[in-house]
């Protein structure tokens, strides 16, 4: 497996283009192999 670095304002971008505010709003973040972020939401408590 290869590390990858991205930078704050890269990751940020990428949320913004999913709806994600804050990142307090993100469980798991991955780089997929096309290079493509996908984010998996924290689940919202009641």
């Amino acid at each position: 497996m290869r590390e990858q670095f991205i930078t704050l304002d890269e990751l940020r971008s990428e949320m913004r283009l999913k709806d994600i505010e804050h990142l307090s709003e993100v469980e798991n973040a991955y780089v997929e192999p096309s290079g493509e972020l996908s984010f998996f939401r924290k689940e919202k408590q009641d």
